[in-house]
Formats: C-alpha cells, structure tokens, sequence
C-alpha cells in the first residue's frame, strides 16, 4: 500500500496537473506570509515616482538628467547601478533632434544652426557618463515583437558539466528589446529583467539565465539583471553554470 501511495505521489508529481500546480503555490505563499524573509538594506529601489515627475518634468527625462542618476548613487557609496528599463531609441530632446522640431517654427542664424548641431546627442553624454564610472548595468526584455539587435553580451558565461545544458531548460525566444548598441556597448554590465507570471497572475520566480535564439538555431545564453548586477559589483568577468 505505502509503494502504491508513493507510485501515485510521484506520478502526480511527475504529471503535474493544474490543481497540483496550485496547491503548490498556495503552500509557497502561506509559508513566505508566516516565515517572511527579512529586508536586506544591501539592495535600494530607486523609483521614479510622482514626487519625481512633479520636480523634474513629464516622463521620459532627458538622458543627461538620467545620466546624473548612476553618479550621484554610486557618490553615495553604491556598489552598482543597474537601471531595469530599457533605452531602445534615441532621445527625442537631443540637441539635434530639437533642431529638426524647430525646423520652420524658429529662424535661426547660421552659426547659431551649427553650434546646435555640433553638440553631442544626450544619448552620446549618458554614454560617456556610464562608461566613465564603471558601475552601471543596463538592461534588456524579452518581446513578441520581431526586433533587429540582439542582446549584448557583457560578461562570459562558462557551462561547467551542467546537465542536461542550460539551453535546453533556459527559457529561450527570438526578439529582446533591447538598448542602443552605444548605450549597451558602454555598460559594466547588461543583463535580462524578463519573467512570466504564474497562472493566477503572480510573479514568484525570475529565470537567472534566458537564451536568445538566433537565425541559425543557436542559443546565446545571458545573465539575469540582479545576476549580473552582482557580477560588476564583485569586478568579476566570468559567470560559471554548475549543477548541484
């Protein structure tokens, strides 16, 4: 009897049905309300909220104000910075930008003309800024829609004897949003912030590695956001995928 119970245990397990699925999932939530982890003061959320609106104007900021967002936290004593949006095009309040809006509104003089167009894109500053400090992760997210650039890769990921390989569990897709390539190329670090909802509409769980499937078949496999934020924290260059 106790081998036909333990046969039917597993064998649930094993198939796992939508109610045992749930049943899971309340136990999980039940234990973290009456054994809740403790806060951490090792990790700060920095929001962008109404207060920060009201102060500093409608969203989105212009990238030499977001710029100044990395420096003043790591000034602050900030081990990284990693922003979970992505920068995917160009900053519309760029200098040059602003000159082909003004185009027929505003007579300006030649040289006035040139001066703007010689100033550097804000995309070009937050560039500078972030490479300069050596501390800030951007990020990217996966996406139904078809998109050209593909995730860059920062850090090198090592697979040592994990079985069967993380390509095959890894939650893989086609298209990412992704940075502009100078934004990203100038990063510590650049890593995923995607997930999936259960199915009641929670979110419990946060893959720690994504692949990206090429044209060719291939998967590149890329860190999670807070993974890789540790990584640049820690002034490491490689990440290892074991199994335990």
């Amino acid at each position: 009897m106790l081998l036909s119970l333990l046969a039917g245990a597993i064998g649930l397990r094993t198939a796992d049905p939508k109610s045992i699925e749930r049943l899971r999932y309340i136990a999980f939530d039940q234990y973290n309300r009456l054994m809740p982890r403790v806060p951490s003061d090792e990790v700060v959320i920095i929001d962008i909220d109404e207060e920060s609106l009201q102060k500093l104007g409608q969203w989105p900021w212009p990238r030499t104000d977001i710029a100044k967002i990395p420096d003043t936290l790591l000034d602050m004593g900030a081990k990284v910075v990693a922003f979970d949006m992505v920068f995917a095009e160009a900053d519309r309040t760029s200098p040059k930008f602003m000159l082909d809006r003004l185009a027929g509104t505003t007579e300006l003089d030649e040289d006035a003309r040139r001066a703007i167009e010689e100033l550097p894109s804000n995309d070009n500053y937050f560039a500078e800024r972030i490479a300069a400090n050596g501390k800030t992760v951007t990020a990217f997210v996966w996406t139904q829609q078809q998109t050209e650039r593909a995730p860059v890769r920062k850090a090198t990921i090592f697979n040592t004897g994990v079985k069967p390989a993380p390509e095959k569990f890894a939650p893989s897709v086609d298209n990412f949003a992704t940075n502009l390539p100078i934004i990203a190329m100038s990063a510590a670090g650049n890593g995923s912030f995607s997930m999936s909802p259960e199915q009641d509409g929670l979110i419990r769980r946060v893959p720690m590695v994504v692949g990206h499937r090429t044209q060719s078949g291939e998967v590149n496999l890329h860190p999670a956001l807070a993974l890789e934020a540790i990584r640049v924290a820690l002034g490491k260059k490689i990440l290892k995928l074991r199994s335990f």
